[in-house]
């Protein structure tokens, strides 16, 4: 399922390719409502490592990067909160890689609510050697993967 969003004249805005992509519900619990009534700005940060970990689970193991000696690091995160989120919202996480670079990965993510989004997030972030921590080139395995699907959907 995918979601159109409207810019704030109404236009339907072009949508990114959206590879490797994720669906996650996510439950409001009483501790991400803040005092106005509403979703807390650091809950949108919560539910963006549960959706990223539930990426990494079905695409890129942890597991695997680890024993590889690499390890995912997170360099920037931009959170555009359209809506409000409230207790009892059903909300849908939605994740995907936007963009691969050399060394850089970008990832965006949605967060709706009956079929409208409320929240726009991207990441950015890069692939660290484990002993020396410096950057890495995006691993082959992920390339791949990435390609592979993005061919598939061309």
């Amino acid at each position: 399922m995918f979601f159109k969003r409207k810019s704030k004249g109404g236009n339907i805005l072009a949508e990114d390719k959206r590879y490797l992509l994720i669906m996650k519900d996510i439950k409001v619990a009483s501790y991400d409502i803040d005092f106005a009534g509403i979703v807390s700005n650091i809950s949108y940060i919560r539910w963006l490592e549960d959706l990223r970990l539930a990426w990494l689970e079905k695409y890129f193991s942890l597991t695997k990067q680890i024993d590889a000696g690499f390890i995912p690091i997170l360099l920037e995160t931009h959170v555009q909160y359209q809506h409000a989120i409230h207790m009892f919202d059903k909300v849908s996480g939605v994740m995907w890689v936007s963009r691969l670079h050399s060394h850089k990965w970008r990832i965006k993510a949605e967060f709706v609510v009956n079929e409208k989004v409320m929240a726009i997030a991207e990441q950015k972030g890069v692939f660290v050697d484990r002993v020396k921590w410096r950057p890495i080139r995006i691993p082959e395995e992920l390339k791949e993967l990435y390609k592979r699907e993005k061919e598939e959907k061309q």
